[in-house]
């Protein structure tokens, strides 16, 4: 009870010394899960027209968008006229970016940020402080669901510039005290490293554990591969990729797994109750279901997130799929469920010292080392060869070509590498219409054979690659 007290008092004097809202939004949040579904619905109509009046009057790209179509938010009076509104892409958002933020906006005072690239096409965007302020109170709702309050100690596994920034100053460090978090390098992953942060996590007794599914998996395997018992942790929760090893997890750290599911344009978009049941923050997130041709079991997932006035996302097309259900979850919540059928999904690339890169980690350094970059997909050849597809702004190749030879000899841990570079107009996705922008033919036998059996170890992979 000591502990839990102090915690909660540095989390609260944390977000009362940087004013921030999250924790106020995060209280009022939690009262919308006892209301009831039907309330629920005439709640996210209300918000969805109050933000399409929004974007009529203030957002020069939507009163664009809507005089072409000859359409009024008066005229609105069901679903099926909002879905008269043309979808938003990534392309639209790289395009007309500052068409779509409120001019009443101050940009000094937005937060910009950038995705992974997960669909090769990277993007940059922008939140307000509110806006930012309430997608956390979003995401701390959610995980509160499956026991994790803002307060709780947590280890993260995560490998985005935005996050692993923070260990390389003593701001950023005591930040992350407060904040009641052990953040891990995951830059370098090896066996060496592993019984480092072992030693960390049992050092700092964190209660939650967070991060992107291909190295919560690495690290599980190595737990149980070398007999490693870390006590103390209530639940463990995977985001960014499709969740693969909930067994062997659930089994290193002796606790329940939990799935979420969102992007960096659009965090938590859905998150799992404690009865393993995707749940849709439908109060918060409009989430239609089109049609795809020829497949009557998934759907295409579109999304509108209610909250975000600075730099709102209409119908936004994230590339992703899911199946509507009519499942009923008794765990409570009065939120819709989804079953995830297809995620974003890298390949993970090997190295010839047998060290395994994560490709969302790879995909978040692309991003970060380069300038101008329109698409990109990395494909690992062999252990000795890599072949890197651009495409950029003319007066970048030179200085992207070096920096990402640079970060791949850094990654892979040798210069004994031939990287070779393609400059394209276009990349294409693939027959199925999805783009892998990391791509592995060194690691694509040993994830073909994974999808048959999923508790394959990783020493299972090394060993099939070098075979």
């Amino acid at each position: 009870m000591l502990n839990y007290n102090f915690d909660l008092a540095i989390a609260l004097a944390y977000f009362k010394c940087k004013n921030l809202k999250r924790f106020d939004y995060y209280k009022n949040l939690k009262r919308v899960d006892s209301l009831s579904s039907d309330y629920i619905q005439e709640l996210q109509w209300d918000k969805l027209k109050k933000l399409v009046t929004h974007c009529y009057y203030n957002i020069p790209y939507y009163r664009k968008i809507f005089t072409d179509i000859d359409f009024h938010p008066q005229n609105m009076k069901s679903r099926h006229d909002f879905s008269k509104i043309p979808k938003l892409t990534k392309r639209n958002i790289i395009e007309s970016h500052t068409k779509l933020i409120d001019p009443k906006s101050s940009e000094e005072k937005l937060f910009w940020e950038a995705t992974s690239g997960s669909t090769g096409e990277p993007l940059k965007f922008a939140r307000s402080f509110d806006d930012q302020e309430y997608a956390f109170a979003l995401r701390y709702r959610s995980n509160a669901w499956c026991g994790w309050e803002p307060w709780h100690k947590s280890v993260w596994f995560v490998s985005d510039t935005r996050h692993i920034t923070e260990l390389d100053k003593i701001k950023g460090r005591l930040s992350l005290w407060l904040k009641r978090r052990l953040l891990i390098d995951t830059k370098n992953i090896s066996k060496n490293n592993m019984f480092k942060w072992v030693n960390l996590i049992k050092s700092f007794k964190p209660i939650q554990v967070y991060g992107y599914s291909s190295l919560l998996g690495e690290f599980s395997e190595f737990l149980v591969e070398n007999n490693i018992n870390i006590q103390g942790i209530k639940g463990v929760f995977s985001t960014a990729e499709p969740l693969r090893k909930r067994q062997i997890i659930s089994q290193a750290f002796n606790a329940p797994v939990y799935d979420q599911y969102g992007c960096s344009e659009i965090p938590c978009i859905a998150h799992e109750c404690k009865n393993g049941s995707m749940h849709l923050n439908s109060d918060e997130i409009l989430v239609e279901f089109e049609d795809i041709p020829g497949n009557s079991e998934i759907k295409k997932i579109i999304c509108t997130p209610l909250y975000m006035t600075s730099m709102p996302l209409l119908r936004y097309e994230i590339g992703d799929t899911a199946a509507p259900t009519d499942k009923q979850c008794d765990c409570g919540l009065p939120y819709p469920v989804i079953e995830l059928k297809v995620g974003r999904v890298s390949d993970n690339f090997l190295a010839s010292t047998g060290k395994i890169i994560s490709g969302v980690t790879l995909a978040w350094y692309i991003v970060d080392a380069t300038k101008g970059v329109k698409q990109y997909q990395v494909i690992q050849e062999s252990l000795t060869e890599i072949t890197v597809r651009l495409v950029s702004e003319q007066n970048f190749i030179s200085e992207n070509e070096q920096s990402i030879e640079k970060l791949l000899y850094e990654l892979m841990g040798s210069s004994e590498i031939n990287i070779k570079f393609e400059h394209l107009n276009e990349i294409k996705p693939e027959k199925n219409g999805k783009f892998r922008p990391i791509i592995s033919n060194v690691t694509n036998k040993s994830n073909e054979e994974f999808l048959i059996d999923p508790n394959i170890t990783q020493d299972s992979i090394r060993q099939m690659a070098f075979s």
